[in-house]
């Protein structure tokens, strides 16, 4: 069974002291039959305190704790008594004062136990040191029992989500201007249902179909097919995605995180692949990889950050040489059952504002005696 993050935040006074006393967390959340570990940061000042004893108290019936945990941050004793009517008393004592430290004790949710929330009192609490002994009012914190988990994806994280071992509820937090192209990739498969009702019955969507450059070089056409929302999207599977009203967040019931480590699409032929990658976390688009971003695809120097739930363009094969041009136009194509046309999205390629390249197409930290290339454009110094 998973192992959860419990916390909860008192204050304690101690007379003559310069600061307070804290023990800092938040609430938990738990499925019937799982054993949760509740996580207490203590901070004390400093030379003040050798010992905790505290007695937490649980609902009467449905819950049990054991006798096991650890403590961090000191060398020194844990015992915990026997529960009684849902209360036990936990003690541990330094060899020497602390300034910090952190409690762990494990409970576990009976299988019986209702969806809903319970409250747990954290009462008796003292600090104990040479000098003399705190007490401190009592606290409470929630243990929300569930019938499954909800899990966040923040587009901000820096780590992509671990695989879920049963169906969970996924909080989407991924903003999308309305009306512009975007990308998204998800960690798990959206029905057509979860799709609409997270980012409208309107939605749009399209997959990556594959490339074409004309011989100049001065066009490339990034090639698309419409796809059905009401069918979904596929867990790993980088898209493009239309909405009619900026999304903050989205919710999902009842999927399974499947996160692969390179999610991808892969078009074109042996040697001239192309590729639609996904990211799950915040991450810089390596050199010469394109992006989207306000209706625009943007040529990455090496230093142009995304965040994460998004996707990016590989098409090494067809940027070579690009700087032995003055202007290349990537044009979004969709191809349809009966006509091929252009949409009217037609963005230009921006290299990155400062970008200095010469004549070889090397990237260089400044510019050099001859003919640079400047934001795309011949400059002689």
């Amino acid at each position: 069974m998973k192992k959860l993050i419990l916390s909860l935040s008192v204050l304690f006074g101690l007379s003559g002291a310069s600061m307070a006393q804290t023990v800092s967390a938040s609430d938990v959340e738990a499925l019937p039959g799982e054993k949760v570990t509740a996580t207490l940061n203590l901070s004390a000042p400093a030379d003040a305190f050798t010992g905790i004893q505290m007695a937490l108290q649980f609902p009467a019936e449905g819950f049990t704790m054991e006798a096991s945990g650890a403590i961090e941050g000191w060398n020194g004793s844990l015992e915990y008594g026997t529960m009684n009517e849902g209360k036990v008393k936990v003690a541990a004592a330094a060899a020497k004062t602390f300034e910090s430290a952190t409690l762990t004790v494990e409970f576990t949710v009976g299988a019986d136990v209702a969806v809903g929330d319970y409250y747990v009192n954290v009462t008796d609490i003292v600090f104990e040191g040479a000098d003399g002994n705190a007490d401190a009012e009592d606290a409470t914190f929630v243990v929300s029992v569930v019938d499954r988990h909800t899990v966040v994806l923040d587009e901000n994280d820096t780590e992509a989500p671990e695989a879920s071992e049963d169906e969970v509820n996924v909080t989407l937090k991924r903003t999308i201007s309305a009306d512009v192209w975007s990308t998204i990739c998800l960690p798990f498969a959206a029905t057509g249902e979860q799709v609409k009702a997270a980012f409208g019955n309107d939605v749009e969507l399209a997959s990556f179909s594959g490339v074409e450059v004309d011989e100049e070089k001065d066009n490339i056409n990034m090639m698309f097919t419409a796809a059905d929302a009401a069918d979904g999207i596929e867990a790993n599977t980088p898209m493009l995605i239309k909405v009619s009203a900026d999304v903050e967040s989205a919710e999902f019931e009842n999927v399974s995180i499947e996160a692969e480590e390179e999610p991808e699409v892969q078009v074109g032929e042996r040697r001239k692949y192309s590729y639609f990658r996904g990211t799950y976390a915040a991450t810089t688009v390596p050199e010469e990889n394109l992006f989207l971003s306000g209706n625009k695809f943007w040529y990455s120097t090496g230093a142009s950050a995304i965040k994460g739930y998004r996707g990016y363009f590989e098409l090494y094969y067809v940027l070579d040489g690009y700087y032995d041009v003055a202007e290349v136009k990537v044009n979004i194509l969709f191809l349809g059952d009966e006509a091929t046309g252009i949409n009217s999205l037609t963005p230009a390629l921006s290299e990155g504002e400062g970008a200095i390249y010469n004549l070889a197409g090397q990237r260089v930290s400044k510019a050099q005696h001859g003919i640079n290339i400047v934001n795309g454009k011949k400059v002689i110094r």
